[in-house]
């Protein structure tokens, strides 16, 4: 009996290997016609958008989220609630802490040797820790040599970017861990980040899986803060040429003072001897390219 236990699973991984049932599937091709809101999408799209068409013609985006496409997404002028720009590039950025959080799903590469997809989706949530919260980063302005001190381009840029989280799968809560770059558009409201980060699995150290992609979101001058933000991530490409891993979901912060917390961010002991936290973001150029655009 003990004997069956332990040959059926491997033949049953064996045949999966062999049909491709655990190949990831492809992002849904763009044929022209958006997804109706509603129609199902794979977890590897999680916190994706794609181009819809709003009403009198003019181009939206639709989110992945949680397994769905979501409603077209129209953006009018003056986004943000700012109306226009300023001389100066001020109006869409505010210096300082940023304080948030974020949740999604996510499905590993099996093993994390990239042959195949793991067939169990898991959900990711955020927890702060070191007294850092989830997601956070500080936003600074360019030293442009300006009187303003406004970076000429008008881009506030993103340091020590971090979000920390768990895993939740079998009972057991694995580090989910990111690095944050990027910047935010003084004139849009657009910020636009990248993401590197690791996944760890059941707290096995040898068992790690890089991931890499984007984290987009849009600028309310109002409450100084950024809202309805969208993540997405994909580990490298197995051996079927498809992402082994990944997924997303959403994430939001607020300005909430103008200098970081004292000590270290939690991102910095997390990478320690570490290289994930400098992998290359074009390992997720599959599906995430487009993110939030």
């Amino acid at each position: 009996m003990s004997k069956m236990r332990v040959e059926v699973p491997i033949l049953f991984l064996l045949f999966w290997f062999a049909s491709g049932c655990g190949a990831p599937p492809s992002p849904t091709p763009d044929s022209g016609a958006p997804p109706d809101a509603g129609r199902e999408c794979s977890v590897f799209e999680e916190g994706s958008t794609r181009a819809c068409t709003c009403s009198g013609g003019a181009v939206g985006t639709q989110a992945c989220l949680n397994g769905k496409y979501q409603a077209c997404k129209c953006t009018s002028s003056g986004a943000g609630g700012g109306g226009g720009t300023t001389p100066g590039h001020q109006l869409m950025c505010k210096a300082g802490f940023y304080s948030g959080e974020f949740s999604g799903l996510y499905r590993p590469g099996v093993f994390g040797l990239g042959i195949v997809g793991s067939p169990v989706s898991f959900k990711v949530e955020g927890a702060g820790a070191g007294g850092y919260p989830a997601f956070s980063f500080t936003l600074l302005a360019s030293e442009s040599g300006s009187s303003s001190g406004i970076d000429e381009f008008g881009t506030y840029t993103v340091k020590d970017g971090c979000m920390i989280g768990s895993a939740k799968v079998d009972g057991t809560n694995s580090p989910f861990v990111g690095r944050i770059s990027g910047g935010l558009d003084c004139d849009t409201g657009e910020f636009k980040g990248a993401i590197t980060g690791q996944y760890d699995l059941v707290g096995i150290k040898l068992l790690k899986y890089s991931f890499a992609g984007t984290a987009t979101s849009q600028f309310q001058v109002a409450q100084a803060s950024l809202t309805d933000g969208l993540w997405n991530v994909l580990e490298p490409n197995s051996l079927f040429g498809q992402p082994a891993g990944g997924g997303g979901g959403t994430w939001s912060a607020i300005w909430v003072s103008d200098t970081p917390p004292a000590g270290q961010d939690p991102c910095s002991a997390a990478f320690a001897g570490s290289d994930a936290g400098t992998a290359d973001a074009g390992t997720a150029d599959a599906g995430t390219a487009d993110a939030g655009h």
